[in-house]
């Protein structure tokens, strides 16, 4: 049964999608739109009517729509869900979408083209980039206090070789690095070495 131009399945469909906060699409074989939920035109600033019928290329940069149909193409030769991370433009600006694909079938299990949930991952990707470069921050920062702290250890071992050899006692308490035995080549400068 069909209602204005539109089978009842995709109309309910249709109006069940417009209720989600994430864009949700489905298209045919050849990539064009059959279902164009209402977050899908606010993200891209167009309307349902303005996309359905229409592929990719008709909303999207040239090298985005590529993507898009690269993802898309995937999908229909592995006739199996994947998951992408699309980055894209959009009426909020350059965003990034985790968009989840899978095969549509008919009623006779054929398949007739996919079908796409997107969801803005925008924040959490830039919260994660921010995390990475803190993390290689502190790792650099750390590097670099662990080598100043083997300088100060070595300096502090020469001070106490060359007190011992004046038969001074050493001023630096260095019990922690200057074990019975000492470094590979006997001396304790050796085992400051030893320490890298």
């Amino acid at each position: 049964m069909r209602r204005n131009g539109k089978p009842r399945a995709l109309q309910l469909l249709s109006t069940i999608s417009d209720s989600s906060s994430d864009a949700i699409f489905a298209k045919d074989l050849q990539g064009r739109y059959l279902l164009f939920n209402r977050e899908c035109a606010r993200v891209l600033g167009k309307t349902a009517e303005q996309a359905l019928g229409h592929d990719d290329s008709a909303l999207f940069p040239l090298p985005q729509a590529a993507m898009i149909r690269a993802n898309d193409r995937r999908v229909l030769a592995e006739q199996r869900i994947n998951t992408y991370e699309e980055a894209l433009s959009t009426a909020d600006g350059e965003r990034v979408y985790l968009a989840t694909k899978g095969p549509l079938r008919d009623a006779d299990g054929q398949v007739i083209g996919l079908f796409g949930i997107s969801r803005d991952i925008t924040e959490r990707t830039k919260a994660e980039t921010e995390l990475r470069r803190n993390i290689e921050q502190l790792e650099r920062f750390n590097r670099v206090a662990v080598d100043r702290e083997l300088d100060m250890i070595r300096l502090k071992q020469q001070v106490n070789a060359l007190s011992r050899q004046l038969g001074q006692a050493p001023p630096h308490a260095l019990a922690f690095v200057e074990a019975p035995t000492t470094g590979a080549n006997g001396s304790a400068i050796g085992a400051a070495r030893d320490l890298r």
